[in-house]
């Protein structure tokens, strides 16, 4: 049975489209969050390598102190 336009239920059309748009929506925000996590990462990495270098290099002017 062919209606006209003006009569057909558009809901599940509707709902379909704007549930579409927000499975997109989430997928960008994961990958945001994935790329931040990742510059999060190499961040503390580069803070854990900086602060194991000024340990070993204080215990180096110790150690020359002592000798």
């Amino acid at each position: 049975m062919n209606l006209p336009n003006r009569e057909r239920n558009k809901g599940p059309i509707t709902q379909n489209v704007q549930s579409n748009k927000l499975d997109s929506d989430t997928v960008a925000e994961n990958e945001d969050d994935g790329k931040e996590n990742k510059v999060t990462l190499r961040f503390n990495e580069l803070e854990y390598r900086e602060k194991d270098l000024a340990l070993k290099e204080r215990e180096l002017v110790l150690r020359e102190q002592f000798v």
